[in-house]
């Protein structure tokens, strides 16, 4: 609160007259209130670059002295001199006080510190997590030169992982000057995840779906997942398993089976059936970067259709095989609870390696986060995608079908291309949604753990393959296809309730096209084992 020479002058304790309690008066002087004054980096060391460093000083000239923001300053130039290759840079403040003026002025020294060694590392906490799968996460290995950004990132590659509810990494002194312990200590959580899903739409139609997953399969850190979709309108059998450290190295290997019936009726009139198998490969391109392989060999059955459905899909047994991958690169400054950075992913597959459907399909998904004030973060989002066919018309069922929580306001697939005579979804062949929220205070008390937000979606889906079709002076297909701005604005209210993350959305579709399917509640709800 700006007041520098704070100190307690005295503390006393007065035991009570019945001798069953103690007093204790504490005499503070809290002095003058200062005001920063000028700040500034001085160092020898000629890596760094003084503007930079001075662009990371958090004191600013005028504000009210703070000795927090003189540490988070220190914490946030010895990190980026630790980029440059200064595993053992100090940075030492100089705080000069003017009792006059009132001015605190502050100059941060940065000098090479000691060397020092990795001589132990202890892992704690972990009950059901084997040592190794948080030892492989860890930047440093004993007998290593102890490096403070690497054990920033060990810490943020632990907390990562999901598997533990709390993450602390903290060094002491060894046996020796020039030997340091780091101790990391966590708190295991629940990683198995029993998922449901349940929704209202403008049209009195429910969605529902469960999944169970397990993260942490056997504390190995394998990823087992089985979804069971036993809606109304989709019946799905999806097993995945994936091993994060395929032949001790830091490389995923994964297998999917998978067999999906989806009822398209109400949608587009249809139903589709999907089965087949896949395989993927991942590897890491840098600290922050990683990409995913994959290849998928499905066959796809397309069956009782409606009389509408049939002027525009016909009938269809293929087969499709397809290879692509995923690159995804995280910036963000924590990976769990963001409050800044952003992080991107660009996915892309080619069909038609064999089989008889032959596509090239884009999308990409980028988020940044910004903390505005302690109470309020404010994050956008930004998902876009493509698909063209390769010397064919893309199939009605590999288009994207937007709506749900891709586009809150609106039902699943119920914006973008529709036929006005049957009243069915034609799928998009592009499209572009942007998301803004910002969380706001709910003044709940905090042990509720509810957390409350504003958003607004604003997006266009679009450009279809279909055409209008006639039967004599009879329109059978009646495509709208309006590559028209959509905009939707609501409210989600999130609870970490003791039985599993839930989550309410209420929106409202600001500007929409009269064929859009629009949806004004959402609900979401799992429990955790």
């Amino acid at each position: 609160e700006g007041f520098a020479d704070f100190q307690v002058v005295s503390a006393v304790a007065d035991l009570s007259r019945d001798g069953e309690e103690f007093f204790i008066t504490f005499t503070v002087e809290e002095g003058e209130q200062y005001t920063f004054g000028p700040s500034e980096v001085t160092t020898e060391l000629d890596k760094l670059d003084i503007e930079k460093l001075n662009s990371l000083i958090l004191t600013v000239e005028g504000d009210t002295y703070d000795a927090g923001l003189i540490d988070k300053t220190v914490d946030a130039l010895t990190f980026e001199a630790g980029t440059k290759g200064y595993a053992f840079s100090e940075v030492r403040p100089r705080v000069r006080r003017d009792k006059e003026t009132l001015i605190a002025a502050v100059t941060y020294r940065i000098t090479e510190g000691p060397r020092a060694y990795v001589e132990r590392i202890n892992i704690d906490g972990n009950l059901r997590t084997l040592d190794r799968v948080i030892r492989r996460e860890m930047r440093m290995a004993e007998g290593d030169a102890f490096n403070r950004v690497l054990l920033e990132r060990s810490e943020k590659s632990i907390r990562a992982l999901g598997f533990f509810a709390a993450v602390e990494v903290t060094e002491e002194p060894g046996s020796a000057p020039d030997q340091t312990v780091i101790n990391v200590a966590v708190q295991e959580q629940s990683t198995g995840e029993l998922s449901l899903g349940f929704g209202f739409s403008s049209a009195d139609s429910a969605l529902a779906d469960i999944s169970l997953t397990e993260r942490n399969f056997m504390g190995k850190g394998q990823l087992l997942r089985l979804r069971l979709a036993l809606s109304g309108t989709s019946q799905q059998i999806d097993l995945r398993f994936t091993e994060p450290y395929f032949l001790g190295r830091d490389l995923v290997a994964g297998v999917d089976l998978f067999g999906v019936e989806n009822d398209f009726q109400d949608e587009s009139g249809f139903d589709e059936r999907v089965t087949g198998f896949g395989f993927r490969f991942g590897f890491p391109l840098s600290e922050n970067g990683r990409i995913l392989t994959r290849y998928a060999l499905r066959r796809e059955e397309i069956t009782n259709l409606t009389t509408a459905a049939q002027a525009f899909i016909l009938p269809r047994d293929e087969i499709k095989s397809s290879v692509g991958y995923t690159y995804y690169l995280d910036r963000r400054n924590d990976p769990i609870e963001p409050t800044g950075g952003w992080d991107l992913e660009i996915d892309q597959e080619f069909a038609g390696v064999g089989g008889s459907v032959r596509y090239v399909r884009n999308e990409i998904i980028a988020r940044t986060y910004y903390e505005i004030t302690e109470e309020f973060l404010a994050s956008l989002r930004l998902k876009a995608g493509s698909i063209e066919g390769i010397g064919q018309d893309v199939n009605i069922s590999d288009r994207f079908f937007i709506g749900g929580s891709d586009f809150r306001g609106f039902e699943r697939s119920g914006v973008g291309p529709r036929d006005l005579v049957s009243d069915n979804a034609l799928g998009a062949q592009a499209f572009a949604v942007a998301s803004a929220e910002v969380t706001f205070p709910n003044f709940l008390p905090e042990a509720l753990d509810i957390t409350t937000s504003l958003f607004s979606d604003v997006g266009i889906v679009g450009t279809a393959d279909q055409t209008d079709r006639f039967i004599g002076t009879t329109q059978t297909v009646d495509a709208e296809d309006d590559l028209a701005p959509r905009v939707t604005a609501g409210i989600s209210i999130y609870w970490q309730s003791p039985f599993g993350p839930v989550r309410v959305d209420l929106s409202q579709a600001i500007k929409k096209e009269e064929y859009d399917k629009t949806e004004a509640f959402r609900f979401s709800a799992g429990t955790r084992f």
